[in-house]
């Protein structure tokens, strides 16, 4: 059996708030679902009552030469572990979706782009990383955040190589 995941922060609750219904006949049955139910119910309030900001992270992007993209990726994930290290639960759209959006391609850039300031409609906090200074697409997350009235905050951790 798998070791359940004990977390070493208390925030409260009782295992009696959690109510477990059982699946009705013939449903498909979960593969993880024995497993919650093996875990000590105390550790489960804990977890289930865990939150964290959600933060949009703002830093550059750029797509002009493979150094540039490198060198802001590489940023990008040391403003996400700064972000962590706050207790925040980041987001940062450029790292999800380059994988899967060709950001030389207009039409797709712009879909990444509106993609992730529909984001900021739901975030606690937007965190603009500064340090590469704001671009266009930082800028026009920033108009956005101000317009849907979201809190706004300016960060610095020094500039990667």
């Amino acid at each position: 059996m798998k070791e359940p995941l004990a977390p070493k922060f208390i925030i409260g609750g009782s295992p009696e708030a959690i109510q477990f219904k059982p699946k009705a006949p013939g449903s498909r049955k979960d593969p993880t679902e024995d497993d919650i139910f093996a875990v000590d119910p105390y550790l489960i309030p804990n977890v289930l009552k865990a939150t964290r900001r959600l933060v949009i992270i703002e830093s550059p992007y750029s797509n002009d030469d493979l150094t540039m993209i490198n060198r802001h990726t590489l940023y990008a994930r040391q403003c996400l572990k700064d972000s962590f290290k706050r207790g925040e639960a980041p987001f940062s759209s450029h790292i999800l979706y380059s994988d899967a959006l060709n950001y030389r391609v207009r039409i797709e850039k712009d879909i990444g782009l509106i993609s992730h300031v529909s984001w900021i409609a739901v975030c606690d906090l937007v965190a603009v990383y500064i340090d590469f200074d704001i671009s266009p697409g930082m800028q026009l997350a920033i108009n956005v955040a101000k317009i849907k009235h979201k809190r706004i905050e300016y960060r610095t951790i020094g500039q990667v190589s």
